[in-house]
Parts: C-alpha cells; sequence; structure tokens
C-alpha cells in the first residue's frame, strides 16, 4: 500500500504499481462539493465530521470535497475567472471606476460653480457650522476629529464664530474641563440665507436649461445617488 499526502491529507493507492496522482487529483475543483455524488472514487463512508474513512482509488480524489476545502486554497491555488454576469469582473471594475470618477468630477464642479455664483464658498467656519447644525454641540476635540484637521485649527476656528456670535459655549455633562460649541440662532439663519441662495441658482438653472423630460431624468438620478450615499 502506497501512501501520499497533499494539504494534510492522507491519499491511499490500491496497489503499489499505481502512480503518484497528478495535481488535478487533489484539484478541489475537480472534485464533488459533498460525498453525496462521488465521483469514480468514492469514499465508502465518512465519520461524524465528514471525514472520509477509506478510499477505494486515487484517480479521482474525493477527500477535498468531504473536508470542504473547495472552499479554500489548501491544496493548490485557484484561479477565478471573470464569467458572465460576474459583478467582481475587470470589465465591471474598469466600468464601475470610469463612472465613479466621472460623478466624482461632475458633481465636484456642479457645487463650487453654484457656491461661486452665490457668493457662499466653503469655508472652516460654514463647515463648521453645518456639522454642529446637523450633530448638535461637539467640543473642539469632536470637531477637529470629524473635520480632520488639528486641533489647533478648530480651536482658531471656534474662536472665530464665537467672535462673529455663531456658535456659543456650553458646559460639557462628560468633561467638566472643556466645553461644548453649540450653533446660535444667528448661526442658523446665516446657515439658511447660504442654503436658500443655493437652492434658488440651481432652480433657476432647471428653469432655464432643462426639459421636461431632463427634469424626470433629474429626479430619477437624485434617487440613485441617495441609494449611493445611503448608510
Amino acid at each position: 500500500m502506497t501512501v501520499w499526502s497533499a494539504g494534510g491529507v492522507q491519499v491511499v493507492a490500491r496497489n503499489r504499481n499505481q502512480s503518484r496522482p497528478s495535481q488535478e487529483a487533489f484539484n478541489p475543483l475537480l472534485v464533488p462539493i459533498s460525498c453525496d455524488k462521488p465521483t469514480r472514487s468514492s469514499a465508502e463512508s465518512c465519520d461524524a465530521s465528514g471525514l472520509p474513512l477509506t478510499l477505494r482509488s486515487v484517480d479521482a480524489v474525493s477527500f477535498p470535497a468531504c473536508l470542504g476545502l473547495w472552499k479554500s486554497n489548501a491544496f493548490f491555488p485557484r484561479k477565478k475567472w471573470p464569467m458572465a454576469g460576474d459583478e467582481e469582473s475587470p470589465e465591471k471594475l474598469e466600468s464601475a471606476l470610469a463612472l465613479a470618477e466621472s460623478l466624482r468630477v461632475t458633481v465636484g464642479n456642479f457645487v463650487r460653480g453654484i457656491r461661486a455664483n452665490t457668493n457662499t464658498p466653503t469655508t472652516s467656519q460654514s463647515e463648521t457650522l453645518a456639522l454642529l447644525d446637523r450633530s448638535g454641540p461637539l467640543s473642539v476635540a469632536e470637531l477637529a476629529s470629524r473635520r480632520n484637521v488639528r486641533h489647533q485649527s478648530m480651536r482658531l476656528v471656534a474662536g472665530q464664530l464665537e467672535t462673529a456670535e455663531l456658535v456659543s459655549k456650553l458646559p460639557n455633562p462628560v468633561d467638566s474641563r472643556s466645553r461644548l460649541l453649540s450653533i446660535t440662532e444667528k448661526g442658523r439663519e446665516e446657515l439658511t440665507r447660504s442654503r436658500k441662495a443655493r437652492t434658488a441658482e440651481i432652480a433657476a438653472l432647471i428653469d432655464e436649461r432643462l426639459s421636461q423630460e431632463d427634469r424626470r431624468t433629474l429626479e430619477a438620478a437624485i434617487r440613485i445617488i441617495e441609494r449611493l450615499v445611503r448608510p
């Protein structure tokens, strides 16, 4: 009796004259997924864990199937070839990347153009006000972390907003050593003014340049983009 091993699995030949099994014999792609439907070489029985107890022949190994190793590279690495309908195929990935780049550039140009036409540019102060409006009171450290800026820079912006009476300080119930920044009514009015100006500019462009069919297409595109940003 001759015994070979591959991936920690022993293969037993029926006689001494039988040659060593080829790499394909161990390849999980060439064996059944379970012992229920074995190949020409079938395991006589499997124990409680699914391990075959004996093997009649080695010309088509069924060990990997019983072990479930067809899901791993325990024997030999398996090359995954793109197939029709495969969501991870190179062609679909390339198409998604191209579409993503086009969307990023177009949306970026659109936002910058609207802000420029309404004289409402994005600044550290406007970003901080918008963040406080969405999230509620936050400490300087939390603001710096969420905006990905240095603590010292965020403290400077906070001081500017407080001087302009756009934010106010509140006690921090968690840490008495720090204070929370909260947007004031004046700050919220400033945000509202800027948002209304941009909305009016966009509405004017839609009314001037888009047909009814274009508007329906735009409505559908907005719903698709909402799906992209949804958690």
